[in-house]
C-alpha cells in the first residue's frame, strides 16, 4: 500500500490510500466524499484537520474496535461538533460509526445528532437508539419528521457498525454491520438552522443538551460522507467483522 496526499470533495488536503492491484494503481472509492474522521483517539479531533470537535462533560477515552473509542457516562458527557458543520447535508449523505451499546434499556440513547429545534419547527437529522431500534430521523424545518426505524435485536454489549445513508430527494437506508436492514422512498431533504450544533453521543440544540449515551456506551470511528455509501463500499468497511479505517482504507 502506498500513500500520497490528495484532495476530497470538502477541499481538504489529506492522505490518501492507493493500493497496487494487478500492477496497477487505484484509490479507494471509500476516501472519495469523506467528509471528516472522528477516531476517538484520546482527543475529539477530526483527522482531517478541518471539523475539530470539543469533549464535553465527562467524556473519556477506552479501548474501543480501533485504538480508542469516546466513552461516555450516561449523564453529560459527549462531543461537541462546529455549529452547523453539515449545513451542505441537504444532497446525497451518509454516516458510518462503530457503536458498542451498554444494554437495551428503556432511554433514548443519541449516536449522532445534527439537529436544532426552534420551539415549533425541527431542523437537521440524529440517529438514535431506543428500545432495541435503530432511528434514523430527517427534519425539513416543519413540526413533522420522516422517521426511518429498524429493529437491531441483540446488537448491544458489542461492536456494531451502525452506517445510515440518504439519496437526496429519493430514499434513505439503515444498515447493521454493512447490511441493509430497511430503507424507504421519502423524498423530503434535511433542512439545517444557523444555530443548529451537531453532537455525538447526546442531543444538543441552544444550551439544552438531552439524550446522552448510556453509561460506558461507546462511539469509536465516526466517518460523515457526503455521497450515499454504496452496498459494495459498507461491505468493504465492515471487513468481515474486522472493520477499515482511515487512513488504510
Amino acid at each position: 500500500m502506498l500513500y500520497g496526499y490528495g484532495v476530497l470533495n470538502n477541499h481538504v488536503p489529506t492522505l490518501r490510500a492507493t493500493v497496487m492491484r494487478g500492477g496497477s494503481i487505484g484509490t479507494s472509492s471509500l476516501l472519495t466524499g469523506l467528509y471528516a474522521v472522528y477516531k476517538g483517539e484520546s482527543n475529539a479531533n477530526d483527522s482531517l484537520g478541518t471539523y475539530n470537535g470539543t469533549a464535553q462533560g465527562g467524556l473519556t477515552y477506552s479501548t474501543g474496535k480501533s485504538g480508542n473509542a469516546f466513552t461516555f457516562n450516561g449523564t453529560n458527557s459527549y462531543l461537541l461538533l462546529p455549529t452547523n458543520m453539515f449545513s451542505t447535508f441537504t444532497d446525497d449523505f451518509s454516516v458510518n460509526m462503530w457503536v458498542n451499546l451498554q444494554g437495551i434499556g428503556t432511554d433514548f440513547q443519541t449516536i449522532f445528532s445534527s439537529f436544532y429545534y426552534d420551539g415549533v419547527n425541527l431542523y437537521g437529522f440524529i440517529v438514535y437508539v431506543f428500545n432495541s431500534n435503530l432511528f434514523f430521523t430527517i427534519y425539513n424545518g416543519t413540526p413533522t419528521p420522516v422517521v426511518l426505524t429498524y429493529g437491531v435485536g441483540g446488537n448491544y454489549n458489542a461492536w456494531t457498525m451502525f452506517t445510515v445513508t440518504r439519496k437526496a430527494s429519493t430514499r434513505s437506508r439503515i444498515y447493521v454491520n454493512g447490511t441493509l436492514g430497511i430503507a424507504d422512498t421519502s423524498t423530503t431533504n434535511p433542512v439545517y438552522h444557523a444555530s443548529t450544533t451537531p453532537t455525538i453521543g447526546a442531543r444538543r440544540f441552544d444550551a439544552i443538551v438531552q439524550l446522552y449515551m448510556s453509561n460506558g456506551g461507546k462511539i469509536d470511528e465516526v466517518t460523515p460522507y457526503s455521497k450515499e455509501l454504496t452496498s459494495t463500499e459498507l461491505t468493504d468497511l465492515y471487513n468481515a467483522g474486522t472493520g477499515k479505517f482511515y487512513p488504510t482504507f
